[in-house]
C-alpha cells in the first residue's frame, strides 16, 4: 500500500508537462486496448464465418442456391463479409456477364476475377482497420515517455544548479517523474506492438486463404464458361499471378526508441550513483590535498554538521543523527566484514578540531585502519 501511495503521490506532485505526457500515454493505452479487444473479436468471428462458408461451399451445394441463401441473409440485415463476400461478388458478375450473348468466356472470367479482386481489397481494408493506430502507438509511445524522461532530468539538473550541495534528495523527485513517464510509455507500447504483430500475421493468413479461394473459384467458373470459347492457359496463369502480388505494405514497428530509453536510464543512474555518498549538507574546509584514488567499494562516510551532529551513510536513515557510540558500533560491524573498506570524515569547517579528533580516534578503535578527511580544493 505504501508503494502504491508513493507512486500516486509522485504522479500528483509531478509538473504540468509530465502530467500531460502521462495523460497522453494513458489515453493511448486505453484506446489501444479497446482496439485490441475489438480486433480480437472481429478476427475470431471472421475465422468462424470463413470455416462455415468453406464447409458449405465444398459440400456440393449448388452455387446458385448458395448465392440465394446469401441474398436472404443480406435482405434480413446481416452484413456479409469475408470469403462469402468475395464469392458473391464473383458469382454475381459471372451471372450478369454470362447473360450477354456477345460476351465471350474470357471476358466473363476476367470480369468475375476483377469483381472478386475488388471485393478482396474491401476485405483487406476491413482486416487492416485499427492496425495502423496500434503500429503508431507501439512506435511513438516510447518517444513520448522519453520526452517525459528528458523533462524530468532537466528539472533535476535545474535543482542541482540551485543547490549548495548535490544530494540524491535534490534530484529524486525529477528522476522519479521521469521513470514513471518511461514506464507508462512502455506499458502503452508493448501491448500495441504484440497485438500489431499478432493481427498482422492473422491478416496475412486470411489474405492467403482468400487468394487461394479466388483461384479455386475462378477454375470452377472457367470450366463452366469454357464451352463458349476456349481460353489460352497462359493468360489465366498471368491473371492469377497479378492478383497474388497485391497486398501488404505496412510499416514495421520501430525499435530505436526502446534503445534510446535504455541509454537515457543508464545516464540517469551514472549521474545519480555518486550522489548516494552524500546525505548531509556540510560546509567542507578548503585545503590543498591529493585526490583520493578510486576505490573498488563504496566508502563509509561519517558526516559532522555545524552543530556537531553525527551522520552515517549506512542503512535507510542516512539523515538521522546518531550518537558517537552508535556510530562506533556500526562501523566496527562493517569493518569486521570488510577490513579494507575505506572510511572518510566529512567535517564542517565550523566544528571544533577536538570533536573531529575524538571522532577519528573512536573510528580507529572500532577497527578502521585509516581514516581520511574530505576537503574542498581552494578556488
Amino acid at each position: 500500500m505504501e508503494a502504491q501511495l508513493s507512486i500516486v503521490h509522485l504522479i500528483m506532485e509531478a509538473g504540468v508537462t509530465v502530467k500531460l505526457v502521462m495523460l497522453t500515454l494513458l489515453l493511448a493505452s486505453m484506446a489501444s486496448w479497446y482496439m485490441i479487444v475489438q480486433r480480437f473479436i472481429y478476427f475470431r468471428n471472421s475465422r468462424e464465418d470463413m470455416y462455415d462458408f468453406e464447409e458449405r461451399f465444398w459440400s456440393g451445394i449448388d452455387l446458385s442456391q448458395l448465392y440465394r441463401e446469401g441474398n436472404e441473409r443480406a435482405d434480413s440485415g446481416t452484413l456479409i463479409v469475408g470469403m462469402e463476400s468475395i464469392f458473391r461478388a464473383g458469382f454475381k458478375e459471372f451471372s450478369r456477364l454470362a447473360k450477354q450473348s456477345e460476351m465471350d468466356s474470357e471476358a466473363v472470367i476476367e470480369g468475375s476475377r476483377r469483381a472478386m479482386r475488388v471485393a478482396m481489397l474491401r476485405e483487406e481494408e476491413r482486416l487492416e482497420k485499427h492496425l495502423s493506430f496500434l503500429a503508431s502507438v507501439g512506435s511513438t509511445s516510447p518517444y513520448i515517455g522519453l520526452f517525459g524522461t528528458v523533462w524530468g532530468i532537466m528539472n533535476s539538473f535545474r535543482g542541482l544548479a540551485n543547490a549548495t550541495q548535490a544530494t540524491l534528495a535534490t534530484v529524486a523527485p525529477g528522476i522519479s517523474e521521469a521513470l514513471i513517464a518511461t514506464a507508462m510509455g512502455l506499458f502503452a507500447a508493448i501491448p500495441a506492438v504484440l497485438a500489431y504483430n499478432r493481427f498482422s500475421n492473422r491478416m496475412d493468413n486470411f489474405l492467403n486463404r482468400y487468394d487461394t479461394f479466388v483461384d479455386e473459384f475462378s477454375s470452377i467458373l472457367y470450366r463452366q464458361a469454357y464451352a463458349l470459347v476456349a481460353r489460352p492457359e497462359s493468360r489465366i496463369t498471368a491473371a492469377v499471378s497479378r492478383s497474388r502480388d497485391k497486398h501488404r505494405a505496412m510499416a514495421d514497428i520501430n525499435v530505436v526508441p526502446y534503445i534510446d530509453v535504455m541509454l537515457v536510464l543508464l545516464i540517469i543512474f551514472m549521474v545519480t550513483a555518486p550522489m548516494l555518498m552524500q546525505g548531509v549538507q556540510v560546509d567542507l574546509p578548503t585545503a590543498d590535498a591529493d585526490p583520493v584514488e578510486n576505490q573498488d567499494s563504496e566508502p563509509l562516510i561519517i558526516s559532522v554538521d555545524s552543530a556537531g551532529q553525527l551522520f552515517l551513510n549506512l542503512g535507510e536513515e542516512e539523515s538521522q543523527a546518531l550518537s558517537l557510540a552508535t556510530i562506533s558500533q556500526r562501523v566496527g560491524a562493517v569493518m569486521r566484514r570488510s577490513p579494507e573498506k575505506p572510511v572518510l570524515v566529512w567535517g564542517d569547517r565550523a566544528v571544533p578540531y577536538g570533536e573531529v579528533v575524538t571522532l577519528m580516534a573512536a573510528l580507529q578503535e572500532a577497527g578502521a585502519p585509516s581514516v581520511g578527511l574530505v576537503t574542498e580544493p581552494p578556488q
